[in-house]
């Protein structure tokens, strides 16, 4: 480690510079190890001591390590009911740091809310048996609602964590937070393919909460689509778009005009003006073109339901 280097260090733990904490500090290091390397000096007083000096950045480069490896062990407990989904969320809770967060950017797809509904509202394991996928005929569709609700009602509780959490690090005001899906409420199981499974509004309806510096409280009904999250986000980042991206901000004034398409399980439904009902369109394997998001549009009718309500908040 530079001299100079070494100086900060010491600087930055204990305060003041070397010459005027000890009587002298040796520049070249007597011994090192992975974490650090270790200087002889003297006290003041006349002691002789070894100095240690941690490499700058070890510490983070530990915790990026250790978060790594929980991150690559959590596949392997996927049959202990989900309960991996809670240590991700620890996981990425933890990694959140004042002195490192800064510019950058935390990603977290929480499974929370999905089958099998393994958790009650306070995140403990639900004594209800686990819900299964499938095409089973006699389901109790009010039971399967409440669990939902109930485990919807924990992730929300996680939400609230997250928020003490940036607010704990005195990053909150500072932060950039967004809440999406990638689709809402299914009003029933998953059917196999090849069989579609009907799609009403409910699934459609998807949740987008932006909160950043300076942006005033309030709700936006605009035509959201998910291919427009990036161009959102890097207009609330107050940079310009990125050259060939697809989409347009949801705070852009120009709306475009343009198919609404929706994908579920490999199959795309396209939403009518005609009837204000979504129909499928076929696979995704096997769909043309020009059947896709971004192809010349027809008409939308004036007063139609968007594709998801988008709140600013």
């Amino acid at each position: 480690m530079h001299w100079s280097l070494l100086k900060e260090m010491v600087f930055n733990e204990l305060g003041d510079d070397p010459e005027n904490l000890f009587a002298s500090l040796d520049k070249r290091a007597f011994a090192a190890a992975s974490l650090g390397q270790v200087h002889r000096a003297r006290l003041e007083t006349g002691e002789d001591v070894a100095v240690k000096i941690q490499y700058p950045g070890i510490a983070r480069t530990i915790r990026e390590d250790i978060r790594n490896l929980l991150l690559l062990m959590l596949p392997a407990k996927l049959s202990r009911d989900w309960e991996n989904t809670k240590e991700q969320f620890d996981v990425f809770l933890g990694d959140i740091d004042s002195h490192q967060s800064p510019g950058r950017i935390y990603l977290l797809h929480s499974m929370v809310t999905h089958f099998p509904f393994a958790f009650n509202e306070h995140g403990k394991a639900s004594r209800a048996p686990l819900t299964t996928v499938g095409a089973e005929k006699d389901v109790d569709f009010a039971a399967l609602y409440e669990k939902y609700r109930k485990q919807a009602m924990f992730a929300d509780s996680q939400l609230g964590a997250f928020m003490e959490k940036l607010r704990q690090e005195e990053i909150y005001d500072r932060a950039v937070i967004i809440v999406t899906a990638d689709h809402g409420l299914r009003a029933r199981p998953v059917l196999p393919l090849p069989e579609p499974i009907e799609l009403d509004h409910l699934t459609t309806q998807i949740p987008l909460l932006i909160r950043a510096p300076g942006m005033d409280s309030r709700l936006s009904d605009v035509d959201y689509q998910h291919i427009d999250f990036g161009p959102t986000l890097w207009d609330v980042l107050g940079r310009p778009p990125l050259e060939g991206a697809q989409g347009v901000s949801a705070f852009s004034a120009e709306r475009p005009v343009r198919d609404k398409v929706f994908w579920v399980d490999d199959w795309a439904y396209f939403y009518s003006s005609e009837d204000l009902a979504w129909h499928l369109g076929g696979l995704a394997a096997g769909m043309p073109e020009e059947g896709a998001t971004g192809a010349e549009p027809e008409a939308e009718t004036a007063g139609t339901e968007p594709a998801a309500e988008s709140t600013y908040q």
